[in-house]
C-alpha cells in the first residue's frame, strides 16, 4: 500500500512539474524560489545558532 501511494504521489509531482515547466523556467520564478529557499536556510541556521543547549 505504501509503495503504491508513493508511486502515485511521485507521478502527480512529475505531472505537475511538466505542466508548470515553462513557468518554473522563468528567471523571475527561479529568483523567487532561490530567495525563499535561501531565507528558509538562513532562518533554520539562526534558530539552530540561538537555541540553548
Amino acid at each position: 500500500m505504501h509503495a503504491g501511494l508513493t508511486v502515485v504521489w511521485f507521478a502527480l509531482l512529475i505531472g505537475a512539474a511538466a505542466l508548470l515547466s515553462r513557468w518554473l523556467r522563468r528567471p523571475g520564478t527561479v529568483r523567487a524560489i532561490d530567495g525563499v529557499t535561501g531565507a528558509t536556510l538562513v532562518g533554520f541556521g539562526m534558530r539552530l545558532a540561538l537555541t540553548a543547549r
